[in-house]
């Protein structure tokens, strides 16, 4: 599940959020509400517990917590991860004959 959030958000950032302040909270909220969604359809079809009630009142507190981490650490990302600026690297080549 948690593969699957990974890919739907990488793929939302690079398709329509790229310049958008709002679009890595958004898709933390989103993906968060599909992931716990996803854990409790998961745990049904595997005949385990899947308490919906709890699923669902702490689905709150867990986007509250998710947004709260998404700053910082898109932030870090952002600058451990940024974009190099390809024609910095070519250098001039030189033609012999």
């Amino acid at each position: 599940m948690l593969t699957l959030a990974g890919y739907w958000i990488g793929r939302y950032g690079e398709t329509t959020g790229r310049d958008r302040a709002h679009a890595p909270f958004l898709s933390v909220a989103v993906v968060t509400v599909l992931y716990e969604l996803g854990l409790l359809v998961v745990h049904f079809v595997l005949g385990e517990s899947a308490p919906a009630g709890a699923v669902v009142r702490s689905l709150v507190p867990a986007i509250v917590l998710n947004l709260i981490l998404t700053a910082p650490l898109y932030a870090l990302a952002r600058r451990l991860l940024r974009v190099v600026d390809r024609d910095a690297l070519t250098a001039e080549v030189q033609l012999l004959g």
